[in-house]
């Protein structure tokens, strides 16, 4: 919180814009369903209040759930955009702006491909976004990150259901082989019998 005391005569002499506080970049990965077998994909969001020219980060999640992993640019101030497997478990995703250009403000800058493989059972896959770097036009370092980490959805012969916090309201989701019809069940007392709510 910050207090601003006027003296009793107050007049505008010029604007000047001023930083208070901190510059946070905030990184959020968000989530993406797909058939075992078949492809999905995963939208990387950036939200830098410095000009940041460079920044790179690490995904941690089980890499052999997946044939193919890949990285997509969506944004056009990007210049490349890499990604490198570290070990069975990390990739590291690494991202240039083209020469003049930056992240500054609120965009999706990529989106992360992924092939899921064949014959596996269904399961939320948390992609753990960790040890994020950046560097800012200025040459100096990008020192505070808030990070949000998300999932890949794999739907093999099994639905899955999800509670999502969402707005303020909670929102069940249910990911389910396309064709095929599921019975939503509801009991407001888990002790006596469910009763169908919904054929979907």
């Amino acid at each position: 919180t910050y207090s601003v005391a006027f003296p009793t005569n107050f007049s505008v002499g010029q604007y000047e814009a001023d930083t208070l506080g901190v510059l946070v970049t905030a990184i959020s990965v968000g989530s993406g369903a797909m058939l075992a077998g078949s492809n999905g994909t995963v939208p990387i969001s950036l939200n830098a209040q410095s000009a940041l020219v460079g920044l790179s980060f690490v995904l941690n999640f089980p890499t052999n759930l997946f044939t193919a992993i890949s990285l997509t640019p969506t944004d056009a101030a990007l210049g490349g955009a890499s990604l490198s497997l570290l070990s069975s478990n990390t990739v590291q995703l690494s991202f240039q702006a083209v020469t003049g250009a930056n992240f500054q403000g609120s965009q999706q800058i990529a989106q992360l491909n992924l092939t899921a493989a064949s014959n596996q059972p269904s399961a939320f896959v948390p992609l753990l976004l960790q040890t994020p770097a950046g560097t800012n036009a200025d040459a100096t370092l990008a020192g505070n990150f808030s990070l949000q980490s998300g999932k890949a959805v794999i739907i093999g012969t099994q639905s899955l259901l999800e509670l999502q916090y969402a707005a303020g309201s909670l929102n069940l989701i249910l990911y389910g082989i396309p064709g095929e019809s599921y019975e939503v069940q509801s009991s407001t007392n888990l002790a006596r019998s469910w009763s169908n709510y919904r054929l979907v």
